[in-house]
């Protein structure tokens, strides 16, 4: 029964107060409680203690990432790069197997070009050296026929065979100056006496022959050095 106090109040009764000792905390309530994450649906839930959920990449739920990879057919696509690797190698094929087939008929045509082009070279050459066999042949069979006048004609005979087709002999005039793309001096009759002296041609030792400005063969000369004053041109 409870007591009145002065007042006339009932005093509440008195309560035991809590035993001795550290308060008690569960240690669990605070820290194993589960985070809580955002679900698809805009409600939270709870996520287990190692982590996110299962499945989930980057904070999104793998629930996102299961709609996504459904909308996106991976295999799909492997299979269509496979298809685009095929026609690029089949299309890379073809046109290595056309590139050897036109270097093929180029070098074909090119062979069967040099060849005409040689024919066609040949075939009058052929005619003139055998019309010219012939005279040497008729002209030994008469017997009196001077050998040296045989020689000359045969040598302008050749020279007449060498202009149909272009090739013309190297001028060699006495007293000109010697040209030394066209010229090879082989012999010098004087030696040079100061750096105004001009090399001279003395005279022709060997045929050279040029064709259209380029020198097939230089011709060969004797020449010697002149000063200023001994050549044959000079107005003095």
């Amino acid at each position: 029964m409870s007591s009145a106090d002065s007042t006339g109040w009932a005093a509440d009764p008195v309560r035991d107060p809590a035993p001795a000792g550290p308060a008690r905390t569960d240690v669990g309530e605070f820290t194993e409680c589960d985070p809580v994450y955002p679900d698809v649906d805009g409600t939270d839930r709870a996520a287990s203690r190692e982590g996110a959920p299962t499945g989930e990449v980057s904070g999104r739920p793998a629930a996102a990432w299961s709609s996504v990879s459904s909308t996106v057919d991976f295999s799909e696509l492997h299979l269509r790069f496979d298809r685009m690797e095929s026609a690029m190698a089949t299309a890379s094929g073809v046109v290595e197997r056309n590139y050897e087939q036109s270097l093929i008929a180029l070098r074909d045509r090119a062979a069967a070009a040099e060849v005409g082009m040689t024919q066609t070279l040949l075939r009058p050459i052929a005619r003139q050296l055998a019309a010219l066999i012939d005279r040497v042949e008729l002209e030994q069979g008469r017997r009196q026929v001077d050998p040296w006048a045989l020689s000359a004609s045969v040598v302008d005979e050749l020279h007449d065979i060498l202009e149909d087709f272009g090739i013309e002999t190297i001028e060699c005039p006495p007293g000109s100056e010697v040209d030394k793309a066209r010229h090879r001096v082989v012999t010098s009759r004087s030696p040079r006496g100061s750096s105004d002296d001009t090399l001279r041609i003395v005279e022709r030792v060997r045929h050279g022959y040029e064709l259209s400005g380029y020198v097939i063969r230089p011709a060969e000369v004797a020449a010697e050095w002149t000063p200023e004053w001994g050549d044959p041109t000079y107005p003095g």
